[in-house]
Protein backbone atom coordinates (compact mmCIF):
# COMPACT_ATOMS: atom_id res chain seq x y z
CA UNK A 1 0.00 0.00 0.00
CA UNK A 2 1.64 3.13 -0.93
CA UNK A 3 0.02 6.82 -1.35
CA UNK A 4 1.43 9.81 -2.73
CA UNK A 5 1.91 12.63 0.44
CA UNK A 6 3.08 15.33 -1.99
CA UNK A 7 -0.51 16.14 -3.25
CA UNK A 8 -2.05 19.23 -1.92
CA UNK A 9 -5.91 18.84 0.04
CA UNK A 10 -8.90 19.92 -1.88
CA UNK A 11 -9.60 23.38 -0.55
CA UNK A 12 -12.73 25.49 -0.91
CA UNK A 13 -15.44 25.13 1.93
CA UNK A 14 -15.68 27.52 4.44
CA UNK A 15 -17.13 24.46 7.51
CA UNK A 16 -16.71 20.80 7.96
CA UNK A 17 -16.98 18.47 5.33
CA UNK A 18 -19.09 15.87 6.22
CA UNK A 19 -19.24 13.77 3.08
CA UNK A 20 -17.10 12.62 -0.24
CA UNK A 21 -18.70 10.56 -3.29
CA UNK A 22 -17.84 9.47 -6.90
CA UNK A 23 -19.47 9.79 -9.45
CA UNK A 24 -20.02 5.94 -10.96
CA UNK A 25 -17.39 6.82 -13.92
CA UNK A 26 -14.85 7.92 -11.11
CA UNK A 27 -14.41 11.45 -13.14
CA UNK A 28 -16.12 13.76 -10.64
CA UNK A 29 -16.20 13.60 -7.03
CA UNK A 30 -19.05 15.95 -4.47
CA UNK A 31 -18.40 16.87 -1.37
CA UNK A 32 -21.14 17.86 0.80
CA UNK A 33 -20.54 20.52 3.67
CA UNK A 34 -21.89 22.51 6.67
CA UNK A 35 -21.93 25.65 4.84
CA UNK A 36 -24.64 25.06 3.21
CA UNK A 37 -22.91 24.12 -0.35
CA UNK A 38 -22.03 20.46 -2.40
CA UNK A 39 -19.10 21.32 -4.48
CA UNK A 40 -18.39 18.83 -7.71
CA UNK A 41 -14.55 18.59 -8.42
CA UNK A 42 -13.10 17.51 -11.59
CA UNK A 43 -10.46 14.33 -10.13
CA UNK A 44 -8.37 14.32 -12.86
CA UNK A 45 -7.66 18.10 -12.72
CA UNK A 46 -8.29 18.35 -8.96
CA UNK A 47 -10.18 21.60 -9.86
CA UNK A 48 -13.39 22.51 -8.52
CA UNK A 49 -16.00 22.14 -11.69
CA UNK A 50 -19.15 23.78 -10.24
CA UNK A 51 -21.19 24.32 -6.15
CA UNK A 52 -24.55 23.61 -5.69
CA UNK A 53 -26.33 25.60 -3.20
CA UNK A 54 -30.00 26.13 -2.33
CA UNK A 55 -30.09 28.12 0.88
CA UNK A 56 -28.05 28.12 3.70
CA UNK A 57 -29.25 24.73 5.72
CA UNK A 58 -26.15 22.49 6.33
CA UNK A 59 -25.43 19.58 3.42
CA UNK A 60 -24.61 16.86 5.26
CA UNK A 61 -24.72 14.23 2.45
CA UNK A 62 -24.61 13.53 -1.10
CA UNK A 63 -25.60 10.69 -3.13
CA UNK A 64 -24.61 10.36 -7.43
CA UNK A 65 -27.43 8.45 -9.30
CA UNK A 66 -26.35 5.03 -11.32
CA UNK A 67 -25.54 6.73 -14.25
CA UNK A 68 -24.13 9.79 -12.45
CA UNK A 69 -26.52 12.47 -14.34
CA UNK A 70 -28.69 13.08 -10.71
CA UNK A 71 -26.88 14.31 -7.45
CA UNK A 72 -29.17 14.00 -4.81
CA UNK A 73 -27.88 16.13 -1.24
CA UNK A 74 -29.93 16.07 1.78
CA UNK A 75 -30.24 19.53 4.69
CA UNK A 76 -31.00 19.55 7.89
CA UNK A 77 -30.61 22.09 10.61
CA UNK A 78 -30.50 20.87 13.91
CA UNK A 79 -33.78 21.01 16.05
CA UNK A 80 -33.75 24.77 18.56
CA UNK A 81 -31.32 26.28 15.63
CA UNK A 82 -32.66 29.69 14.78
CA UNK A 83 -32.62 29.86 10.84
CA UNK A 84 -33.88 32.56 8.21
CA UNK A 85 -34.50 36.25 8.32
CA UNK A 86 -36.73 35.88 11.42
CA UNK A 87 -34.69 33.73 13.45
CA UNK A 88 -37.51 31.17 14.09
CA UNK A 89 -37.41 27.26 14.29
CA UNK A 90 -36.52 25.26 11.25
CA UNK A 91 -39.03 24.04 8.94
CA UNK A 92 -40.02 21.75 6.28
CA UNK A 93 -37.62 23.33 3.86
CA UNK A 94 -34.57 23.01 6.14
CA UNK A 95 -34.71 19.27 6.13
CA UNK A 96 -35.07 18.51 2.81
CA UNK A 97 -33.90 16.13 0.19
CA UNK A 98 -32.67 18.11 -2.95
CA UNK A 99 -32.26 16.56 -7.04
CA UNK A 100 -29.50 18.12 -8.69
CA UNK A 101 -28.97 17.86 -13.03
CA UNK A 102 -25.17 17.53 -12.95
CA UNK A 103 -25.11 18.42 -16.43
CA UNK A 104 -27.50 21.91 -16.16
CA UNK A 105 -27.30 25.10 -13.78
CA UNK A 106 -30.91 25.08 -13.42
CA UNK A 107 -32.54 25.18 -9.20
CA UNK A 108 -33.13 21.43 -7.49
CA UNK A 109 -36.07 19.41 -7.33
CA UNK A 110 -36.81 19.93 -3.66
CA UNK A 111 -38.59 16.98 -1.93
CA UNK A 112 -39.63 17.24 1.95
CA UNK A 113 -40.99 14.54 4.65
CA UNK A 114 -38.85 14.12 7.13
CA UNK A 115 -39.50 16.58 9.91
CA UNK A 116 -36.04 16.90 11.74
CA UNK A 117 -32.74 17.36 10.38
CA UNK A 118 -31.56 14.38 7.58
CA UNK A 119 -28.64 12.71 8.03
CA UNK A 120 -27.91 10.65 5.03
CA UNK A 121 -28.78 9.85 1.42
CA UNK A 122 -28.15 6.56 -0.36
CA UNK A 123 -29.27 5.74 -4.79
CA UNK A 124 -30.70 2.21 -4.95
CA UNK A 125 -28.32 -0.09 -7.47
CA UNK A 126 -31.32 1.04 -9.31
CA UNK A 127 -32.51 3.38 -11.35
CA UNK A 128 -35.27 5.80 -9.64
CA UNK A 129 -35.36 4.14 -5.95
CA UNK A 130 -33.42 6.19 -3.17
CA UNK A 131 -33.32 6.48 0.60
CA UNK A 132 -32.96 8.93 3.27
CA UNK A 133 -32.33 8.84 7.03
CA UNK A 134 -32.96 11.48 9.46
CA UNK A 135 -33.17 12.50 13.26
CA UNK A 136 -36.62 11.99 13.25
CA UNK A 137 -35.51 8.16 13.23
CA UNK A 138 -36.73 7.20 9.88
CA UNK A 139 -35.26 6.14 6.91
CA UNK A 140 -38.13 7.39 3.82
CA UNK A 141 -38.03 5.71 0.19
CA UNK A 142 -38.81 7.95 -2.74
CA UNK A 143 -39.18 7.59 -6.24
CA UNK A 144 -36.65 9.85 -7.76
CA UNK A 145 -38.53 10.10 -11.05
CA UNK A 146 -41.76 10.46 -10.01
CA UNK A 147 -41.00 12.76 -7.11
CA UNK A 148 -43.17 11.16 -4.90
CA UNK A 149 -42.64 9.76 -1.34
CA UNK A 150 -42.59 5.32 -1.36
CA UNK A 151 -42.57 4.25 2.28
CA UNK A 152 -41.39 4.99 5.86
CA UNK A 153 -39.28 2.37 7.62
CA UNK A 154 -38.81 2.75 11.77
CA UNK A 155 -35.74 0.96 13.08
CA UNK A 156 -36.98 -1.66 15.97
CA UNK A 157 -35.55 0.76 18.96
CA UNK A 158 -36.95 2.00 21.90
CA UNK A 159 -35.36 5.16 21.54
CA UNK A 160 -37.51 7.09 19.39
CA UNK A 161 -35.84 10.32 20.01
CA UNK A 162 -32.45 9.66 18.66
CA UNK A 163 -32.24 9.00 15.47
CA UNK A 164 -30.86 7.52 12.31
CA UNK A 165 -27.21 8.40 11.05
CA UNK A 166 -26.38 7.22 8.01
CA UNK A 167 -28.20 4.44 5.44
CA UNK A 168 -26.80 1.90 2.33
CA UNK A 169 -28.29 -0.41 -0.62
CA UNK A 170 -26.96 -3.64 -0.65
CA UNK A 171 -25.23 -4.23 -3.95
CA UNK A 172 -28.37 -5.79 -5.70
CA UNK A 173 -30.80 -3.31 -4.42
CA UNK A 174 -32.90 -5.97 -1.83
CA UNK A 175 -31.86 -4.82 1.29
CA UNK A 176 -31.21 -1.95 3.05
CA UNK A 177 -29.40 -0.79 6.42
CA UNK A 178 -29.02 1.83 8.66
CA UNK A 179 -26.40 2.63 11.14
CA UNK A 180 -28.71 3.71 14.42
CA UNK A 181 -28.00 6.60 17.03
CA UNK A 182 -28.83 4.26 19.60
CA UNK A 183 -26.20 1.89 18.58
CA UNK A 184 -27.85 -0.67 16.67
CA UNK A 185 -28.15 -1.59 12.78
CA UNK A 186 -31.26 -2.12 11.28
CA UNK A 187 -31.54 -4.46 8.20
CA UNK A 188 -34.61 -4.30 5.86
CA UNK A 189 -36.08 -6.10 2.56
CA UNK A 190 -36.74 -3.37 0.36
CA UNK A 191 -39.38 -4.98 -1.57
CA UNK A 192 -41.44 -6.24 1.32
CA UNK A 193 -40.40 -2.89 3.14
CA UNK A 194 -40.25 -5.38 6.74
CA UNK A 195 -36.76 -5.31 8.86
CA UNK A 196 -35.17 -8.90 8.63
CA UNK A 197 -32.31 -7.99 11.42
CA UNK A 198 -31.23 -5.82 14.21
CA UNK A 199 -27.65 -5.80 14.67
CA UNK A 200 -26.90 -5.20 18.21
CA UNK A 201 -22.80 -4.40 19.90
CA UNK A 202 -21.92 -1.41 19.85
CA UNK A 203 -22.21 0.93 22.76
CA UNK A 204 -22.96 4.29 21.45
CA UNK A 205 -23.90 5.71 18.20
CA UNK A 206 -23.74 3.78 14.79
CA UNK A 207 -22.32 6.52 12.92
CA UNK A 208 -22.25 4.58 9.83
CA UNK A 209 -22.79 1.19 7.74
CA UNK A 210 -21.72 -0.33 4.11
CA UNK A 211 -22.04 -3.41 2.75
CA UNK A 212 -19.30 -5.45 1.29
CA UNK A 213 -19.54 -5.72 -2.83
CA UNK A 214 -20.36 -9.55 -2.51
CA UNK A 215 -23.11 -8.14 0.17
CA UNK A 216 -22.26 -10.72 2.25
CA UNK A 217 -20.61 -8.62 5.14
CA UNK A 218 -21.99 -5.14 6.61
CA UNK A 219 -19.39 -3.09 8.57
CA UNK A 220 -20.66 -1.04 10.81
CA UNK A 221 -18.42 2.37 12.61
CA UNK A 222 -18.88 3.37 16.38
CA UNK A 223 -18.02 6.07 18.73
CA UNK A 224 -17.16 3.02 20.55
CA UNK A 225 -13.95 3.03 19.14
CA UNK A 226 -14.99 -0.21 17.30
CA UNK A 227 -15.74 -1.45 13.90
CA UNK A 228 -17.95 -4.50 13.55
CA UNK A 229 -18.20 -6.90 11.00
CA UNK A 230 -21.52 -8.69 10.14
CA UNK A 231 -22.92 -11.99 8.57
CA UNK A 232 -25.90 -10.41 6.33
CA UNK A 233 -27.39 -13.66 5.50
CA UNK A 234 -27.13 -14.74 9.49
CA UNK A 235 -27.78 -11.55 10.76
CA UNK A 236 -25.19 -12.08 13.53
CA UNK A 237 -21.39 -10.33 14.29
CA UNK A 238 -18.60 -12.12 12.72
CA UNK A 239 -15.34 -9.30 14.31
CA UNK A 240 -14.42 -6.81 15.62
CA UNK A 241 -11.57 -4.27 14.53
CA UNK A 242 -10.85 -2.79 18.04
CA UNK A 243 -8.33 0.59 18.59
CA UNK A 244 -9.95 2.33 15.87
CA UNK A 245 -10.66 5.44 17.50
CA UNK A 246 -14.29 6.73 17.83
CA UNK A 247 -15.36 5.40 14.36
CA UNK A 248 -17.10 8.38 11.56
CA UNK A 249 -17.63 6.38 8.47
CA UNK A 250 -16.73 3.00 7.19
CA UNK A 251 -15.99 1.84 3.11
CA UNK A 252 -15.03 -1.61 1.42
CA UNK A 253 -12.47 -1.14 -1.68
CA UNK A 254 -14.19 -2.69 -4.90
CA UNK A 255 -13.21 -5.87 -4.65
CA UNK A 256 -14.01 -6.75 -0.78
CA UNK A 257 -10.50 -6.98 0.23
CA UNK A 258 -9.60 -3.77 2.26
CA UNK A 259 -11.75 -1.86 4.39
CA UNK A 260 -10.99 1.78 5.07
CA UNK A 261 -12.33 3.32 8.45
CA UNK A 262 -12.11 6.88 9.58
CA UNK A 263 -12.12 8.37 13.06
CA UNK A 264 -11.94 11.51 15.64
CA UNK A 265 -8.37 11.20 16.04
CA UNK A 266 -7.43 12.66 12.14
CA UNK A 267 -7.05 9.66 10.64
CA UNK A 268 -7.75 7.47 7.98
CA UNK A 269 -7.02 3.04 8.73
CA UNK A 270 -6.71 0.24 6.08
CA UNK A 271 -7.70 -2.93 6.74
CA UNK A 272 -7.00 -6.53 5.77
CA UNK A 273 -10.86 -7.96 5.41
CA UNK A 274 -9.89 -11.87 5.51
CA UNK A 275 -7.16 -11.33 8.26
CA UNK A 276 -8.74 -8.61 10.53
CA UNK A 277 -5.22 -6.65 10.54
CA UNK A 278 -4.18 -3.46 9.96
CA UNK A 279 -2.37 -2.77 6.51
CA UNK A 280 -1.58 1.49 6.98
CA UNK A 281 -2.59 4.50 8.41
CA UNK A 282 -3.32 7.75 6.38
CA UNK A 283 -2.34 10.84 8.31
CA UNK A 284 -2.55 14.24 7.07
CA UNK A 285 -6.15 15.78 8.04
CA UNK A 286 -5.97 17.91 10.79
CA UNK A 287 -9.41 17.64 11.97
CA UNK A 288 -11.45 14.56 12.51
CA UNK A 289 -12.73 12.83 9.33
CA UNK A 290 -16.03 12.56 8.92
CA UNK A 291 -16.03 10.61 4.98
CA UNK A 292 -14.42 8.28 3.28
CA UNK A 293 -15.08 7.09 -0.01
CA UNK A 294 -12.96 4.35 -2.86
CA UNK A 295 -12.89 5.45 -6.44
CA UNK A 296 -14.84 2.83 -8.72
CA UNK A 297 -11.50 1.50 -9.92
CA UNK A 298 -10.00 0.99 -6.22
CA UNK A 299 -6.77 2.63 -7.13
CA UNK A 300 -7.50 5.94 -4.93
CA UNK A 301 -9.67 6.73 -2.05
CA UNK A 302 -10.99 10.08 -0.30
CA UNK A 303 -11.47 11.72 2.68
CA UNK A 304 -13.29 14.92 4.39
CA UNK A 305 -13.55 15.95 7.34
CA UNK A 306 -13.55 18.58 10.14
CA UNK A 307 -10.44 20.84 8.64
CA UNK A 308 -12.96 21.58 5.58
CA UNK A 309 -10.88 20.09 2.81
CA UNK A 310 -11.36 16.99 0.95
CA UNK A 311 -8.33 14.89 0.36
CA UNK A 312 -7.42 12.07 -2.24
CA UNK A 313 -5.36 9.00 -1.68
CA UNK A 314 -3.26 6.92 -4.13
CA UNK A 315 -3.82 3.39 -3.25
CA UNK A 316 -2.30 1.82 -6.71
CA UNK A 317 1.85 1.19 -5.35
CA UNK A 318 3.24 1.28 -8.85
CA UNK A 319 1.05 4.52 -9.79
CA UNK A 320 2.11 6.35 -6.92
CA UNK A 321 5.83 5.65 -6.73
CA UNK A 322 5.80 7.27 -10.28
CA UNK A 323 4.05 10.27 -8.98
CA UNK A 324 6.50 10.70 -6.16
CA UNK A 325 9.53 10.43 -8.05
CA UNK A 326 8.26 12.59 -11.16
CA UNK A 327 7.68 15.15 -8.03
CA UNK A 328 9.96 14.54 -5.59
CA UNK A 329 12.57 13.72 -8.47
CA UNK A 330 14.48 11.40 -4.98
CA UNK A 331 13.42 8.08 -3.30
CA UNK A 332 11.40 8.94 -0.08
CA UNK A 333 13.79 9.05 2.78
CA UNK A 334 13.64 6.33 5.34
CA UNK A 335 12.38 8.65 7.63
CA UNK A 336 9.21 9.98 5.23
CA UNK A 337 9.07 6.30 4.40
CA UNK A 338 8.12 5.45 8.66
CA UNK A 339 5.80 8.60 8.58
CA UNK A 340 3.70 8.15 5.33
CA UNK A 341 3.84 4.25 4.84
CA UNK A 342 4.11 2.97 8.66
CA UNK A 343 4.73 -1.01 9.24
CA UNK A 344 5.72 -1.58 5.72
CA UNK A 345 9.68 -2.40 4.95
CA UNK A 346 11.45 0.43 3.81
CA UNK A 347 12.48 0.13 0.13
CA UNK A 348 13.71 2.48 -2.56
CA UNK A 349 10.48 4.37 -4.16
CA UNK A 350 12.58 5.40 -7.75
CA UNK A 351 13.15 1.53 -8.18
CA UNK A 352 9.72 0.14 -7.66
CA UNK A 353 8.20 2.30 -10.33
CA UNK A 354 11.36 1.36 -12.31
CA UNK A 355 12.47 5.33 -12.77
CA UNK A 356 15.76 5.09 -10.86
Amino acid sequence: MLWDPTRVPLVGHKDRVTKAAFSPDGRTLASASHDGSALLWDVARRARRTSLRDGSAPVRSAAFSRDGHALATVTGVDQGTPTGVTSGAPGADDHALLLWNTSSDGPPVKLTGHTDRLTDVAYSPGRHLLATSSADNTVLLWDSARRTRLATLRPDTDKSALGVEAVTFSPDGRLIASANYDGTATVWDVRRRTRSATLTGHIGPVKSIAFSPNGRMLATAGVDHTVRLWDVTRGSHTATLADTGAAHAVAFSPDGNTLATTSADTSVALWDVAHRTLLATLTGHTGQVRSVAYAPDGQSLATAGDDRTVMQWNTDPQRAAAQLCTTLARDLTEAEWKQFIPGVPYRRTCDEAGLS
